[in-house]
């Protein structure tokens, strides 16, 4: 995740957390017992595992560089919590022409919106950074989805999808 909110993200992690328990602190002092004892402290904050795995994820790579740049000599074992992933849950098919319905009922865009995640499977980010004359070709009934919108700013997907539709 190179993008701005993933750099945002990656920022609010070391202001908030890894700053001040590590800023200060020799990286080669960054040890298990160290790691166990930051382990407890963001427990204790009652921080769920998923945060803290993000938390480390951010410790770990920063000390995998200093391990590359040959500042320290290797990245003391940092255990992440085996997160299992929420099952998603889709529409199914009795509320979709509700959503249809209602959306129509708010307007065009609404109703383009809903479509576009109901038949194309877009996110709300993806739809909303569309662009009409860049990204929507009528004569090939297609749609180019190579942005998309999170907490205000646009910028590029991982990757480019384009969507066929009717």
């Amino acid at each position: 995740m190179t993008d701005a909110s993933g750099m945002r993200e990656k920022n609010a992690i070391y202001d908030c957390h890894l700053g001040p328990r590590f800023g200060a602190m020799p990286l080669d002092e960054i040890t298990v017992s160290e790691i166990a004892r930051f382990r407890a402290h963001l427990v204790a904050l009652e921080l769920g595992e998923k945060r803290i795995n993000n938390i480390f994820a951010v410790l770990s790579k920063a000390l995998r560089y200093a391990v590359d740049a040959e500042v320290i000599a290797k990245v003391p074992k940092i255990g992440m919590y085996k997160i299992e992933r929420p099952e998603i849950v889709a529409w199914d098919f009795e509320q979709y022409p509700r959503l249809l319905t209602a959306a129509k009922a708010e307007g065009e865009e609404w109703y383009a919106a809903v479509c576009l995640a109901g038949e194309a499977g877009l996110r709300v980010g993806e739809i909303k950074a569309l662009r009409w004359r860049e990204d929507v070709d009528l004569i090939a009934k297609t749609i180019v989805v190579n942005r998309r919108t999170c907490r205000g700013e646009t910028g590029r997907r991982k990757a480019e999808l384009v969507a066929p539709y009717r």
